[in-house]
Formats: structure tokens, sequence, C-alpha cells
């Protein structure tokens, strides 16, 4: 499953302070459009990151997703693809991400992870971890890869049944101990392991975050989402979680974790709580969707998304991409979203938190006293 928060080379509590120095303008012009929604239009367009489905192939059959159920064909080719990376050095965007599918079945992805880190991109990327081995990892390292996430959704057994690969708990657990070996060398490779909170998952959590601590590396949840065209068709119904008792039980205590050990899991406090009302009302419309302002989305064939959720509104095959996103009709999906004049999706739920200032504002109360000196002392 694509990954939501994939912004992995940065710790979130300088992301924090982050986030106030450098959107502090974009911070105010959001909560004052809250109130009243013409000040949107006095928002600036400054995305930070661009996430890449660099291929919409795959080598999983997660119970999650559609994509591995047809092959995908004449996608972007490594010139193509190059040639985006030289659009987006003109822009905001300092960090890429690369997801699918699975990058990792693009044969020149040590080439584009090498052309993108050389632009002066932070670069990382989404894996199931089945085609990784040692030499593949180091390559990777040693062309710029600064950060990787890799997919667990619990124990072998649960694992393998949610990604339909027998044997793919093994491979994957394996590409996890790479990494964090290899981060032990490196203290400037990020490691996360990625899980979705499903039903299928939710007896499984604490088996991941104990992984996670094991290997010195973070956890970030993911929620299941249906409305992303990459999921379009997925038997939804078993996965969704009815037991709304249990979920807030678990997340509490996930929660909890949270505060006690802060660098082990990737999520916010705030993104943790917003999870225990998500199956019950997964749109939200009280939080707007900040995403559109902060995320590029671009697909295989070159389509640009405002979303994963929306379609596309233009092709870097067709048009430029200051064209694309300076067009009329991306600036209305943007206010769409804006508003949640959309299907709705989780594809940004921790970075909507972020920018939302009441809920970053809840955020900063609820560190850890230690953990809110050293975010003022940065």
């Amino acid at each position: 499953m694509k990954v939501n928060a994939i912004l992995v080379t940065r710790s979130n509590h300088s992301k924090k302070v982050y986030f106030l120095t450098k959107h502090m303008r974009n911070l105010i012009m959001f909560e004052m459009s809250r109130r009243k929604h013409l000040f949107i239009s006095k928002v600036g367009f400054y995305p930070y990151i661009a996430t890449f489905s660099v291929t919409d192939n795959c080598n999983s059959r997660c119970v999650t997703c559609s994509q591995w159920r047809k092959k995908s064909y004449n996608e972007l080719t490594t010139d193509e693809l190059k040639d985006v990376f030289d659009q987006l050095s003109l822009t905001t965007v300092r960090n890429i991400a690369f997801t699918g599918g699975e990058p990792m079945l693009r044969q020149d992805i040590f080439k584009l992870v090498r052309y993108a880190s050389s632009l002066g991109f932070r670069v990382s990327m989404v894996t199931n971890g089945l085609l990784i081995n040692y030499e593949k990892a180091q390559k990777l390292v040693k062309n710029g890869l600064a950060g990787v996430c890799i997919s667990i959704d619990g124990p072998e057994i649960v694992h393998d049944r949610i990604r339909g690969i027998t044997g793919g708990y093994k491979k994957t657990l394996f590409a996890l101990k790479i990494f964090a070996d290899l981060k032990k060398k490196d203290e400037h490779i990020n490691v996360n392991i990625a899980t979705t909170i499903m039903k299928p998952t939710l007896d499984s959590i604490f088996h991941v975050v104990n992984l996670a601590e094991k290997f010195n590396v973070t956890i970030l949840f993911n929620l299941l989402d249906f409305n992303p065209y990459f999921f379009k068709g997925i038997m939804w119904q078993d996965l969704w979680i009815k037991e709304q008792e249990k979920l807030i039980e678990v997340m509490n205590k996930i929660i909890e974790i949270k505060r006690q050990k802060p660098y082990l899991i990737a999520n916010s406090i705030q993104s943790l709580g917003y999870a225990k009302q998500y199956f019950r009302d997964p749109l939200r419309r009280d939080i707007p969707c900040y995403l559109g302002f902060i995320e590029l989305f671009i697909g295989s064939h070159g389509e640009v998304y405002p979303c994963w959720a929306l379609k596309p509104v233009g092709n870097l095959r067709d048009k430029k991409l200051r064209d694309i996103i300076n067009s009329e009709i991306y600036k209305h999906k943007l206010y769409d979203m804006w508003i949640k004049r959309c299907p709705g999706c989780s594809c940004g739920y921790i970075r909507n938190l972020d920018f939302h200032i009441p809920s970053f504002s809840r955020e900063l109360c609820a560190l850890p006293q230690f953990t809110l000196k050293r975010i003022l002392a940065l």
C-alpha cells in the first residue's frame, strides 16, 4: 500500500520547526481561510515534496490494492523522468519520494535516485522489500537514497495473507535488517516501517511496533483507503474496522508509547488521535485538506494529480509542469480539496494535521516537556 506520509528524511520534531519557519505565512493564511474561504486565494503554492509513482507494476498481490491485477506499459522513460526532475528543481520542491507499484521493478531505479540526488533533492523510497539484497540496498544508498520506508503488515501469517505472497514476510524482514544495518553505519539514512491500520492488522500492530524498536527504526501508521485510483475495486468491506471500542483501545496504547518513546513512532500524537475517529468519519470536513498546496503527485505515465483520489489535471508528456500547476483548473482542484469537495482520502492526514494550527498547537502541548524544550532549542 502507498505510504501516506513519505517524507522520512527529517525528524518529526525538526520538521515542526521547519514548518514554523518556512511556512509561517501560509499557516496564517490557512487559519484565516478556515474562517473565511475568501483568503484561500491568498495562500501561496509552495510544494516541498513530490511523490512519484514511478511504476504501476507490482510483484505483490495485496488485498488492499488493485495495481497488481494488470500490467502497466509505456511508463515514463529514464530521460523523461530526468526531465521532470529538472523541471522540479526550478520549483520549491526539495524532497522526492519514489513509490509504486514497486519502485525496485524499474531497472533504472539506481540511475533515478542518483540523478535526483545530484540535483540536490532528498530522495526517499517506499518498497515491499521483496527484491532487496545487500548489494542493491548499498547501491541505493551510495547513489543518494536518504530514506526508505518498508511495508510490513504484521507477523508472518498476517503479512503474507495481506500481501498475497507466500514467504513475503521473510524477504521483507531481511530487507529491513539490511537497511537497519546500513543505518548503523550512516545515521543520515532514515529507515521507516509502514503499516496500515485496518481490520486484519488491528491485532498485529504491536508486533510491528516491537520490530521497529528491535531494529532501531521508526514506524509509520497509514489508514485504510479505497478512493485513490490504485485502490479502486478492492473488497474494502472486509477490511474496514467496525469495532470502534477495540480501535480506540489499541490507539490509546500506541499514543502512550508515542509519549514514552517519541522517536519510535513517526506519527504525531494528533494523527494517532485522528485514527481513532477515521473509521467513523473518514472525510472529516472539520479539517481542511492542505495537501494540494504542499505536495505534488506524479503518475507513472506523466499524469499530474492534485491528489491520488482525484483525476489527473494534465500530463507531462504534453505540457510543462509549470503550465499544469499554474492552470486555473489545477487551482480550482486545490480549492475543491481544501473544502473537502472531493471523495476524501487519508493520503496526507498526518501533514494535514501539521498545517492545521489548532491540531498543531495541541500537538505541541501534548509533547513530553523534554521534547518540547528540545524543539524550542533547535
